[in-house]
This record gives C-alpha cells, sequence and structure tokens, in this order.
C-alpha cells in the first residue's frame, strides 16, 4: 500500500499500530513501517504505536496518547490537577493511573508515567472529546484523592504548601459533596483523616498553609507591584529542549493559560528510549 493512501485512511487516528493497517490492508508489510520511519513519514512512539511526523502535538494528543499505550489507563495525579489549573507548577511528562503494574514509559515526545490503583478504584474519570477524538481524565476531585493516596507522606502543614495549590481554582472547582462521596468509597481512614483536616482547616492542613505562603509572597512583592520572581517569570525563565519544536510548543505557563489563550505543557526530557511494558 502506498504511503500516502494509508495516511488519507488513518486521517482520523492520532496513535496507529500495525494491526490498525492491517485492518486496511491485510496483506502490509512491517518492513514498510522501518522504510517510512527512516523517511521521516512516521515517527514510533513506543514498540508497537506510531504517529506521522507531521502531526500537530498539543496536551490533548498526549493525553489520547497516554490512555492509548497502556491500556486500561486514564490522566490523573499531577497532569491532570495542573489540566485544571489546581496547580500553577509545570509538569514534565503525562501521570496517569493504571489498573495494571506501575510502568514508565521514556520517549522523545514525552514522559509517560502510569501508577497503579487496584481495580476497584479505577473510576471518577471523564471522557473529552476534541476533534472527533478522545482522552479520558480523572474529574478534579478524583485526581486530588489519587494523589493523595499514592502520596501517603502528604500530612503537615509544609507538606501540602510544597503542593503550591492555587487557592480561588480550588474553591470554585472542587465540589466538595463529590468529593466527600468519593473519598467514601475509596475506605482508607487515614485518607479521610487527611482530606477531612484540608476540608475543615483544622491543625496545620493546607488552607493555613496557603494563607501563609500567600502573606509571603505579598511581603516579597516589589514596590512597582510586581512579585521579585512570579510562578509565571520562572516558568518562561526555564529552558525547553533546544532544536525540538515539539517541545516548544509544549512549554507550559505557570498559568496554565499562555498570552495565545490555548493550554501549554511542560517540556519533557529528551533523547531517551522507549520504554516496552511486559503484559
Amino acid at each position: 500500500m502506498q504511503y500516502l493512501k494509508l495516511k488519507d485512511q488513518l486521517k482520523r487516528f492520532t496513535l496507529f499500530s500495525l494491526a490498525d493497517i492491517r485492518m486496511i490492508d491485510n496483506n502490509f508489510h512491517r518492513r514498510r513501517l522501518n522504510e517510512w520511519q527512516d523517511k521521516d513519514y512516521i515517527k514510533k512512539v513506543v514498540k508497537g504505536y506510531y504517529i506521522f511526523s507531521d502531526l500537530n502535538i498539543d496536551e490533548r494528543v498526549l493525553f489520547e496518547i497516554a490512555n492509548k499505550i497502556y491500556l486500561p489507563s486514564y490522566v490523573s495525579f499531577e497532569t491532570a490537577l495542573a489540566y485544571y489549573g489546581l496547580i500553577p507548577e509545570s509538569v514534565y511528562g503525562i501521570t496517569s493511573v493504571s489498573s495494571r503494574r506501575t510502568y514508565l514509559f521514556k520517549t522523545k515526545m514525552a514522559e509517560f508515567s502510569y501508577r497503579r490503583l487496584k481495580p476497584e478504584l479505577f473510576w471518577g474519570y471523564e471522557i473529552i472529546e476534541y476533534d472527533h477524538k478522545r482522552f479520558k481524565i480523572a474529574c478534579p476531585e478524583k485526581a486530588l484523592l489519587d494523589y493523595f493516596y499514592i502520596n501517603s507522606a502528604l500530612k503537615t502543614r509544609d507538606d501540602y504548601l510544597s503542593l503550591r495549590i492555587n487557592t480561588e481554582p480550588f474553591s470554585e472547582i472542587i465540589d466538595k459533596k463529590k468529593l466527600l462521596g468519593y473519598l467514601n468509597k475509596f475506605k482508607q481512614k487515614s485518607l479521610v483523616k487527611r482530606t477531612m483536616g484540608l476540608l475543615n482547616n483544622k491543625t496545620n492542613y493546607l488552607p493555613e498553609a496557603i494563607l501563609e505562603r500567600d502573606k509571603e509572597r505579598r511581603r516579597l512583592r516589589t514596590p512597582c507591584g510586581t512579585e521579585a520572581m512570579s510562578d509565571a517569570v520562572a516558568a518562561q525563565k526555564r529552558p525547553g529542549p533546544s532544536g525540538n519544536p515539539i517541545f516548544e510548543s509544549l512549554r507550559r505557563c505557570s498559568s496554565v493559560m499562555c498570552h495565545s489563550g490555548h493550554r501549554t505543557f511542560g517540556a519533557p526530557c529528551t533523547n531517551l528510549k522507549s520504554g516496552t511494558p511486559n503484559s
């Protein structure tokens, strides 16, 4: 099969495999994939999965790829929290939940990491549609609980302060009733205690830490009314890998939305070989 004909038939695919091609052409030979990689028509993401070289990469594409290269999975943890604007940090790589074993793919495109949750906790995600495609991502409440669940050491004011959660979006986005409903489904006393401490503003939990952080930031403001070093400035000063236009388009502003109004994403590591999971 000719490359252009195949590309036209797979134009709705973000990611494709040899099996996808053979659904179109049963006689397709694997060596053609190597030839097309040599000609830079296609790029390998991980073993068995490819994208077309001219694919426009943005975070939605990365999320969809993350879902597909390791099944079943959904985007969660830091990546989902950043997606909803709950944390201002640049997030390097895509973090996901899977009911399979914990695994990490290091690729030239991005770093895809998966943390295992037991199958009975594999819920609480939404299906987001874009350009006739879709990806699965945890809803804000589940992303927060997923993160607390795998980071059981988060207990003190300083621990929560290190998360640098954005105060206003947290109050606007997190549905307390939904969060508590999800929390009960985890059936873990220590998680309930830490979460209730956050919500009730008891002892040294998150709300107090946020107020202290914001007070310190106000103290650091210069006479002209700007912070000595804001998160946005720090993000702009953080260099991305050079010579790779994909990564330049994925650099994430700490304010979540860049000046053009489009979401951007943190530049991941480069020059890393792709990993291959065991089933």
